[in-house]
């Protein structure tokens, strides 16, 4: 069954290592998505492509305080970024991942299922595992679908506090959860898709099996 989504990564330097492994997975979904954006530097974006043989078109697009570091300011403005293209185009839903998540073939077709089971969703947060070996899972935006209603509702912002900042998915994500507490809409989280997490080392982590029960 066809589905027409938007499919977007933001890359730093930090994680350049992961682009062959990324678009390798990305290559084999079936069913493609119509356009991938990827935030980024235009020199990290050149050396991220390289490995693409896709036939997806790519473009490449650029938030103002994004140098290329693993800083809060360079992620949150990447995310806003995207966020911000989303919007200019006609996509309904967005799949959101981290460059070194790695999606299984039939990803978007797990995600039509949870949409049947979940008809009203307008934002899945899928945990990945974690790239720590101390840490299960990591709880962010790396694997998730978001309809761009919720995009629209809220940018993504940065807050500092005595010199400490917070922002980039994590704190969207706190603020887009009071209107699932509030107001009922549905956001549900969890460990949904089987997603993969590549390693610097080469390695690449996978849910534990106390972790696969709750897999679609």
């Amino acid at each position: 069954m066809d589905f027409d989504y938007i499919l977007v990564t933001l890359v730093g330097k930090h994680k350049l290592y992961s682009a062959p492994l990324f678009w390798k997975y990305i290559e084999g979904l079936n069913i493609q998505p119509g356009e991938i954006l990827v935030s980024s530097t235009k020199e990290i974006f050149n050396l991220f492509m390289k490995p693409y043989k896709g036939r997806t078109p790519v473009r490449w697009v650029h938030g103002e305080d994004d140098t290329g570091n693993d800083q809060i300011e360079s992620t949150t403005s990447a995310r806003e970024k995207l966020r911000q293209e989303i919007l200019e185009t006609p996509y309904v839903w967005s799949a959101w991942l981290d460059n070194d998540i790695l999606v299984p073939p039939d990803y978007i077709e797990k995600f039509q299922k949870f949409l049947e089971k979940y008809p009203d969703a307008v934002l899945v947060n899928s945990f990945h595992p974690a790239r720590q070996r101390n840490e299960r899972m990591r709880h962010g935006l790396g694997s998730s679908f978001i309809h761009r209603d919720v995009l629209s509702a809220y940018p993504f912002t940065m807050a500092t506090l005595r010199g400490k900042n917070l922002g980039d998915d994590y704190l969207w994500k706190i603020l887009m959860s009071q209107f699932s507490s509030i107001f009922g809409f549905k956001m549900p989280h969890g460990a949904f898709f089987n997603v993969k997490h590549a390693i610097e080392d080469g390695s690449v982590r996978e849910f534990d099996e106390n972790d696969r029960g709750d897999l679609i």
